[in-house]
């Protein structure tokens, strides 16, 4: 993305409002993602998002975090009812 919208929240939200339609949209009990090591930006916009570490693997020389969010975040965190940001407009 563009610069200028770095460090806004935009990534944390997209990613929250996908995870909430993947676990109570469409019903899974886990989600799952691997991003490279060196990428803390993405580490941490998926750790704002809900996302834990649950592993770590090395794969073509490349440095992998694994991590997840299971269901539960949906009832037990605030910020999973936060995910839908009451400021967005209306479908027409």
């Amino acid at each position: 993305g563009e610069r200028r919208s770095w460090e806004r929240g935009y990534g944390t939200e997209a990613v929250r409002l996908l995870a909430e339609h993947l676990l109570a949209g469409l019903g899974l009990r886990r989600v799952h993602l691997k991003t490279l090591a060196w990428n803390r930006r993405a580490r941490r916009c998926f750790e704002n998002a809900g996302f834990a570490e649950c592993g770590r693997v090395q794969r073509g020389g490349s440095g992998f975090i694994l991590m997840e969010l299971r269901r539960e975040w949906l009832e037990d965190s605030d910020e999973a009812k936060e995910a839908v940001p009451s400021s967005l407009p209306s479908p027409p």
